[in-house]
């Protein structure tokens, strides 16, 4: 039988594991880092996925058979190169394959240059030419809102700025000129209630406060971020596959109430035990049975479950992939205004 060493301490170095675990051609199992999931089935190593020499080291003293390094970021920096050379059995692609995940630039030109059928792409060094390049959100159809727009681009500014702020006092003024490019010029403003931002009314999603985000449909056609079945109850209660993850804590709970009990942005945000809500045409009131139990669910992407008959329309019939009607936001002009 063949000792592993598995690197990564990830959903899917838990599959990996999980796997080998129940090979016969397989005796010990160890992993590094680990988390407290794969300990069941492996003895578990503090080292980190990216510390290369670290792994060896480790390596050098367990003697594995074989490696297997799953993580992007330690085979883009040559992990599986440098194990080879120190004479251990690894998989996992050499640093100069795994270049194609680790950078979209390089992978894309590689689909140009044979001719693989891809998504249309520019690349551009400099910020503000991206932004000339692209159109504004409104010259888009509603089926190619999605992209990037010119006040996408603006917003991403915005926020690098903030960042670089962090060391640069200096460039919070810069921060200030984008947030004020984004109403100004490209027209972008609060909406007038959370509902707005929150919908599964696909008419609203591209409304003033939108930047960039991810636009989900349901039903049959799937698509969007599975986040809003994560957050889901698990199992909603026997509706649905919810899975239960990711609840908001008690101080989050407390801090959004300092604005009045019962404010909009509490109640559209956060479901606490006795809350009423809406599921699958039926309205209830919030209780957990979840493993993880909090009092509390996020209330944010509830709207598509709410419809009766949610999954012929509204919700991913397929509860393994549990996407849905909604925005899912990754810029709004509200976060724009905390800077």
């Amino acid at each position: 039988m063949k000792n592993v060493l598995v690197v990564g301490g990830g959903g899917r170095e838990h599959a990996i594991i999980m796997k080998l675990a129940e090979s016969k051609h397989v005796g010990k199992l160890y992993c590094a880092p680990g988390n407290g999931g794969i300990s069941k089935f492996a003895e578990c190593f503090n080292v980190g996925a990216t510390d290369i020499d670290g792994i060896v080291e480790l390596a050098k003293k367990l003697k594995p058979d074989m490696v297997v390094v799953a993580p992007d970021d330690p085979l883009v920096l040559g992990m599986v190169d440098r194990l080879q050379a120190e004479g251990f059995m690894t998989f996992g692609p050499k640093a100069n394959a795994a270049i194609i995940e680790g950078s979209k630039v390089f992978s894309k030109e590689l689909m140009k240059k044979y001719g693989i059928p891809t998504a249309f792409y520019e690349v551009f060094t400099e910020s503000d030419k991206a932004i000339a390049y692209l159109p504004n959100l409104e010259d888009y159809g509603n089926a190619d809102k999605g992209r990037a727009s010119k006040a996408a681009a603006v917003a991403l500014k915005a926020k690098t700025y903030a960042y670089w702020a962090t060391w640069d006092a200096t460039k919070w003024n810069d921060v200030i000129k984008q947030v004020d490019l984004l109403e100004n010029t490209y027209g972008r403003d609060l909406a007038p209630t959370f509902d707005e931002v929150f919908t599964s009314d696909q008419s609203k999603f591209w409304g003033k406060e939108y930047l960039f985000g991810i636009a989900g449909d349901g039903g049959a056609n799937g698509g969007g971020s599975e986040f809003p079945g994560v957050v889901l109850e698990n199992k909603a209660w026997g509706v649905y596959n919810g899975w239960g993850q990711n609840k908001p804590s008690e101080d989050i709970y407390e801090e959004m109430a300092k604005d009045g009990a019962g404010n909009d942005r509490l109640k559209r945000s956060i479901l606490c035990y006795g809350d009423t809500f809406e599921l699958n045409g039926v309205e209830r009131r919030f209780f957990s049975t979840s493993d993880i139990q909090a009092g509390f669910m996020i209330n944010k992407y509830m709207d598509p479950f709410k419809h009766a008959n949610m999954t012929d329309t509204y919700v991913n019939a397929n509860g393994d992939w549990p996407t849905c009607r909604i925005m899912f936001p990754l810029m709004r002009y509200a976060e724009m205004l905390l800077f």
